[in-house]
């Protein structure tokens, strides 16, 4: 994006925000950073403030796990029947989500969780589950949407260099989930 606006890497300071995107969104108001990266919801909170939107994500990267579920591996072998039972719950908590007849109530569990005005609620709801798809509807980890995590780690120096996408996803648990839940 920084490159489209005629800036070059070097014309840019990148540097981690202590809380979470509602400060850093306080910060570039205040005048205390210049811009920032700011997530659903307060993106639109921030347009709606007068912030100018520079750019968005996902015109970079189409597909990118931009949240996955991680567990310790010792603990996941010696409680597998919990791990199986969170993935169960969250793959039909997000097929809930994408039925279209669960919509106002999705947008009013939102509203109240996130703590946003329903207008924003009903934004983050289209944007995540009608326009951008961005919540796996299987709980699917994919080596498509690993890929630019790991670029963007590495460019970071979080990651010492390139790895296999799929290197640390185990899927078993996933499947056994799957399984059960196909059962019922």
């Amino acid at each position: 994006g920084a490159l489209i606006l005629g800036l070059g890497l070097g014309d840019l300071l990148l540097s981690a925000l202590p809380g979470a995107a509602r400060s850093a969104s306080a910060a570039v108001k205040t005048g205390g950073v210049s811009a920032s990266v700011v997530t659903i919801p307060t993106n639109f909170q921030a347009v709606d403030e007068g912030l100018v939107l520079l750019d968005q994500a996902p015109r970079y990267f189409a597909h990118y796990d931009f949240s996955v579920i991680a567990v310790n591996t010792n603990f996941a072998r010696s409680h597998p029947q919990a791990v199986v039972g969170v993935l169960k719950a969250v793959i039909r908590a997000t097929r809930w989500f994408y039925q279209e007849a669960n919509r106002d109530r999705a947008v009013d569990l939102i509203q109240r969780v996130v703590k946003v005005s329903p207008k924003y609620a009903a934004l983050t709801y289209d944007t995540l589950f009608r326009e951008l798809k961005a919540v796996p509807p299987q709980a699917e980890v994919t080596e498509q949407g690993l890929e630019p995590v790991i670029e963007i780690m590495v460019e970071l120096g979080q990651l010492p260099g390139k790895i296999p996408p799929l290197q640390y996803v185990d899927d078993s648990y996933r499947q056994q989930a799957l399984k059960a839940l196909a059962a019922r």
